[in-house]
């Protein structure tokens, strides 16, 4: 297990020996360093957050709440703007950090009892005025503010949220589709009628890319 990388287009993949032995999720740093954030368990590491440098070092942001674990997703805003990152829990519900990870939050669902359903998916928009989606177990919920995650309402479907993924140039107008997977299917929220989503396409939809200028996307199923 661990990680694995590629330097030329998926032509070679390399195993990344230092690396956390679990990983979870993984997102690249808003800093534009080469940096990336990666969920990831491994009990002779620490964790459950870890940062990986453009050359290759590793370190567990160690301030990350004790007994949290473990990270299961992350988000991260978009490059070139403040440090902002978002971390979603087993059962402990979501956190972030406005610093990189040098000091955590309570989001709105976090608690310090292992009964919040996990959180399985975290998406965040890249305008100016970002829109996180926050994918549980139960249920999709949405926030915005400065930063996002303080306050969150639980919008459509309510289903178990296994991926989220928004249109390239997303801003809630013009560009403004969202795909979201669900083991009932693929869902596809459009510009037409603000707050719905269409029928589901039928397949357990548990990992969505969007190609720019929305001319292809691709659905990571599991077992039918």
């Amino acid at each position: 297990g661990g990680l694995y990388y590629t330097t030329a287009r998926g032509v070679n993949w390399y195993h990344d020996a230092a690396s956390p032995l679990t990983v979870y999720d993984l997102v690249p740093s808003p800093a534009n360093d080469g940096s990336l954030y990666v969920a990831a368990t491994d009990a002779a590491k620490g964790g459950p957050v870890y940062k990986r440098s453009s050359s290759g070092e590793w370190a567990s942001l160690v301030n990350f709440p004790s007994g949290r674990e473990p990270v299961i997703s992350l988000a991260a805003s978009r490059p070139g703007t403040s440090d902002q990152v978002w971390a979603g829990t087993e059962a402990y519900g979501m956190y972030y950090s406005t610093n990189g990870g040098t000091s955590w939050t309570t989001g709105c669902d976090g608690s310090t009892r292992n009964t919040v359903p996990t959180v399985l998916s975290l998406a965040i928009s890249h305008n100016s005025s970002p829109l996180l989606l926050e994918g549980r177990a139960d249920k999709l919920f949405k926030s915005t503010g400065n930063p996002p995650g303080a306050v969150c309402t639980p919008t459509t479907p309510l289903l178990r949220i296994q991926a989220i993924a928004f249109e390239p140039l997303w801003d809630g107008s013009k560009y403004c589709h969202i795909y979201v997977g669900t083991p009932r299917g693929l869902f596809l929220k459009g510009c037409a009628i603000p707050g719905s989503f269409s029928p589901p396409k039928v397949v357990d939809a548990k990992a969505v890319a969007l190609a720019n200028g929305m001319r292809g996307a691709f659905i990571g199923s599991g077992s039918q």
